[in-house]
């Protein structure tokens, strides 16, 4: 009875190790197929970081940086979820560094993305432009200015978050 028994496991052990799809074992057209996957899977992670940077810049014109003691729990709100704990506490600290509606005229409106780089399956680098408008822009439907802006993105708890933040030049 015993020795039946070995043999079962045995016979089981080697039925799973024959299933493994080690990537050694991949086909070339199974290879293919998870590289075609891979690829998708970026595309896919790609779309949900740009749909972060798109909706963190149209939350730019909530925050005014002018007035910064009731402008901490306003970073909060608008910036909370689509920003990285750290860097949050850093602009609640000091509302004045963080992004947002410097003046009442022009005001950011959104970020129109040039680029987005992925350093790694954790981390990726977004540039483009903080399109400004002004009233102005209704009367001629012309931007007021492009602000260069860079922001770096990680992966944290299985979501894409604004780690780091620079505009300018």
């Amino acid at each position: 009875m015993r020795v039946l028994s070995i043999l079962a496991a045995l016979m089981v052990t080697a039925s799973l190790a024959a299933c493994s799809s080690s990537p050694a074992s991949l086909s070339p057209s199974a290879s293919a197929f998870a590289a075609t996957q891979r690829a998708q899977a970026i595309t896919c992670n790609e779309r949900e970081a740009r749909a972060l940077v798109e909706l963190f810049g149209t939350r730019q014109q909530n925050v005014t940086t002018q007035a910064p003691a009731a402008n901490a729990r306003n970073i909060r709100v608008q910036y909370g979820g689509l920003v990285a704990p750290a860097l949050l506490a850093r602009w609640m600290a000091k509302p004045t560094a963080a992004p947002g509606r410097n003046v009442s005229s022009p005001w950011p409106d959104h970020i129109a993305i040039t680029a987005v780089v992925f350093n790694g399956s954790n981390s990726c680098s977004v540039s483009g432009q903080l399109v400004m408008l002004s009233s102005a822009y209704v009367a001629n439907g012309t931007d007021d200015a492009k602000v260069p802006v860079y922001l770096q993105l990680s992966r944290l708890s299985g979501h894409w978050l604004i780690t780091g933040y620079a505009q300018g030049p």
